[in-house]
């Protein structure tokens, strides 16, 4: 993706928001962070168009783990119902320019009332490495 993609993005991120995260994602914070990884040259943001907004998108960071492994770890993945059964599509282009970079490994996540998501996941040839616990401060 490059920064002219923000807008479509934007359209997308509010079908996102309320689909998903209606009360917990700032459809214009999620804006600020597609453009901070587009920015980053370590970031990644891939975009599948629809005809009149992005129909899926994808972004992430190539990080140094603990460990010392690089990985691509995602921040943000979306894909419109009507793009269902693409998804994979965006999620290896991502992961073939994560590779370029450097990467031998991709997180992806999802939120808990979306386990379809996990399942795709698994189809793509994922494995649950661990689970995320949260907590409001």
């Amino acid at each position: 993706a490059e920064v002219r993609d923000i807008a479509d993005l934007a359209a997308a991120a509010q079908s996102f928001v309320a689909g998903a995260y209606p009360d917990k994602i700032d459809p214009d914070h999620l804006i600020e962070t597609a453009e901070t990884a587009l920015s980053d040259p370590n970031g990644i943001v891939v975009v599948l168009d629809g005809e009149h907004f992005a129909g899926c998108y994808v972004g992430g960071l190539v990080n140094s783990h603990i460990s010392g492994e690089r990985m691509l770890v995602e921040i943000f993945l979306w894909v419109d119902p009507e793009f269902r059964g693409n998804g994979h599509k965006i999620v290896e282009f991502a992961e073939d320019v994560a590779r370029d970079r450097g990467a031998t490994s991709c997180w992806l996540s999802h939120p808990a009332v979306a386990e379809k998501a996990g399942k795709a996941f698994e189809r793509w040839g994922y494995a649950l490495a661990e689970k995320h616990y949260r907590k409001a401060l």
